[in-house]
């Protein structure tokens, strides 16, 4: 199984492990405990792209799995890479369907000889605020460039809430393949 040093500390996060975190004064009238925020990935139906320059697509639903609003969701889209070598990232693109196009610049993670193996994560990206029980999609185009390696691409949607005071609330699955 492939472990990150960001999965490890979201583990701690998500109450996998005790981790002490900071709440903001209304984390106090939200859900910020167990799996908040949830929804789908694409675990069913991985996209393969076959040649170079050749965009795939994948999305995750994310979902307020609770009975209180949740404001300021975002995510943080971790891609752990086929090998611990540092090649060149996919290009993605993202956006709440109905909504503007963004692009999501990615962080380069070398591997941790007895730790993590590598991988890329982008900064926060916002997808606003969610009543309780609502979802919303997020859609994610992916384009494999020239230096781009071949192999499958485990990619991790962590979830968090500025209600909760940046806790990671949740995770989904949306993996791909470059072959």
């Amino acid at each position: 199984m492939r472990v990150s040093a960001t999965a490890a500390v979201l583990a701690g996060l998500l109450g996998m492990v005790p981790l002490a975190t900071a709440q903001s004064a209304e984390a106090a009238t939200v859900s910020c405990t167990g799996k908040t925020l949830g929804g789908t990935g694409n675990l069913s139906g991985s996209p393969v792209a076959r040649k170079l320059n050749q965009k795939i697509w994948t999305q995750a639903t994310i979902k307020n799995e609770t009975a209180y609003a949740q404001n300021g969701v975002f995510y943080d889209y971790e891609i752990a890479a086929p090998s611990n070598r540092h090649t060149t990232a996919p290009d993605i693109w993202w956006h709440v369907l109905g909504g503007t196009w963004h692009y999501m610049p990615l962080t380069w993670h070398a591997a941790v000889k007895g730790g993590s193996d590598a991988y890329w994560i982008s900064g926060d990206s916002g997808i606003g605020n969610l009543a309780a029980h609502a979802s919303r999609t997020v859609q994610f185009a992916i384009l494999f460039k020239s230096g781009s390696a071949t192999g499958s691409y485990l990619g991790t949607t962590w979830l968090g809430s500025k209600s909760c005071g940046y806790t990671g609330l949740g995770h989904l699955d949306e993996n791909f393949a470059y072959q």
